[in-house]
């Protein structure tokens, strides 16, 4: 099975927490719902078709820089009494970004003719709609980096990748490896609502995880897809 890989980057990244209230917090790296919502703003897919059309789409998702965390306030307007002007001032919310974001997505079981119009795209670095990396006000910038034959495996071994727990269990080798485990939405349904969260481990310093499960080798790569929206969501 043939697997697209391509990096996005950026200035900043504010991928949201779903349980964040007073101030915003955010994912150390775009979850799959978000990674798959970048693949669809290159392509020109519509956010109301997305779950449609890239329902069997696969990602796995690589952090490429070590993750480095600023925080500073956003002004909003104030909207109590639902006046929705200046009048009453401003309200500061404390807003917590990644700062040089740069990530590697892995892609596959794309539909044709979505995966060569892909290629085609990242190749010639064009997109359809700005992508961006997880506001709109946070534009996206994107690299093609090859299209490698994947094949699916099962065992020990080292990967490159975010650790979806569904799928494999980490194995502790590294003494004094700095692993993180987070929560991430996975899977949203035709109405943008999250159906399913999934427990993931990734090394915040982009170091590789040795894990004990199901896997793929990409090239010479070893990674953890995601399981697809439409695997979830047909059940």
């Amino acid at each position: 099975m043939e697997t697209i890989i391509f990096d996005v980057f950026g200035d900043l990244a504010l991928f949201r927490k779903f349980y964040t209230n007073t101030s915003i917090l955010t994912y150390p790296f775009p979850p799959p719902t978000a990674s798959i919502g970048i693949i669809g703003a290159i392509l020109g897919i519509h956010k109301d078709d997305l779950v449609y059309k890239l329902k069997d789409a696969e990602v796995a998702i690589s952090i490429r820089s070590p993750i480095k965390k600023i925080r500073f306030s956003l002004n909003y307007i104030n909207t109590k009494g639902r006046n929705f002007t200046l009048k009453l001032g401003r309200t500061q919310i404390p807003t917590e970004f990644i700062k040089d974001p740069h990530y590697r997505i892995y892609v596959r079981n794309l539909n044709e003719p979505l995966r060569s119009d892909l290629v085609s795209l990242l190749k010639e670095h064009r997109s359809v709609f700005i992508p961006y990396l997880g506001i709109s006000e946070l534009f996206a910038n994107f690299n093609f980096v090859d299209v490698r034959p994947s094949s699916d495996l099962e065992g020990e071994e080292s990967v490159s990748t975010v650790v979806p727990l569904d799928s494999a269990t980490i194995v502790p080798k590294v003494v004094g490896q700095r692993l993180i485990k987070e929560r991430v939405p996975h899977v949203i349904d035709e109405n943008r609502v999250v159906k399913k969260y999934t427990d993931v481990v990734l090394d915040e310093e982009r170091n590789p995880v040795v894990i004990k499960g199901k896997f793929s080798k990409v090239g010479d790569e070893n990674v953890i897809f995601f399981k697809s929206f439409g695997s979830f969501l047909s059940s």
